[in-house]
């Protein structure tokens, strides 16, 4: 996990680890019909770059110098707080001994409560939900990463432009500036965030071309779509 990291973020919905938003019905809100091969399960993509355990770690990261240093303690999917099913979350420490269940019902409020509206905020008014799951998954797997208040979310360095304007042809690239963070710790994640969003506009490209755009909900012009947007937070 990154140093940068503010507070790990998480996954879930309204159920299990895998009923969340976009995996097997519309986006977060109201979201958009899509083709089945869109529908990537956001805790599929998080597990992709995260072991789970429900034994508290020590998570260890780098500096910009290469460094191995202690970023303190985590569990189940990285994360560093627990969030328990009332009040508020705590910070991870040693002699936390729940289980697999319960790391991911943490895990799903606080997405639910924190991360999810924190990154839809982060987007243009409406945004989120042109998007495909599949694409939407891969912002997910970021902010999980970063914390969706990270400064780097604000400002100008480009992912932040590329969210705040909703930007869809700069975000794969955006993504892939910020593998050098932390040493390039995370360089192999950023690059298969960023490919997997390129694939996932590359599709709905597709089929614009092969349907009408009174059949095919989604629409990506080759600009910016969603105009000069400020999200808001």
């Amino acid at each position: 996990l990154e140093q940068k990291m503010e507070e790990q973020g998480s996954l879930g919905g309204t159920g299990g680890i895998t009923s969340l938003p976009g995996v097997s019905g519309p986006g977060q809100s109201g979201g958009v019909a899509s083709d089945p091969s869109d529908f990537i399960s956001f805790a599929d993509t998080i597990k992709q770059h995260e072991n789970f355990t429900t034994t508290p770690y020590t998570d260890m990261s780098k500096n910009s110098d290469g460094e191995w240093i202690d970023t303190g303690l985590a569990a189940g999917l990285g994360q560093k707080m627990y969030w328990p099913p009332t009040g508020p979350p705590v910070p991870i420490t040693g002699d936390m001994d729940f289980t697999e269940e319960q790391w991911l019902a943490s895990a799903n409020r606080q997405l639910r409560e924190e991360m999810l509206p924190g990154l839809i905020g982060l987007l243009p008014e409406g945004a989120w939900n042109q998007l495909p799951p599949s694409a939407q998954a891969q912002l997910v797997s970021v902010v999980w990463n970063y914390g969706v208040n990270h400064e780097d979310f604000e400002g100008n360095r480009s992912i932040a432009v590329a969210m705040r304007e909703g930007d869809w042809e700069a975000m794969g690239d955006a993504i892939r500036d910020l593998a050098g963070d932390n040493a390039s710790l995370n360089y192999t994640r950023r690059h298969e965030e960023a490919d997997a969003w390129d694939a996932a506009m590359a599709r709905v490209r597709e089929r614009e071309r092969e349907t009408s755009i009174n059949e095919w909900p989604y629409t990506l012009p080759s600009s910016r779509p969603m105009g000069t947007g400020t999200g808001t937070r």
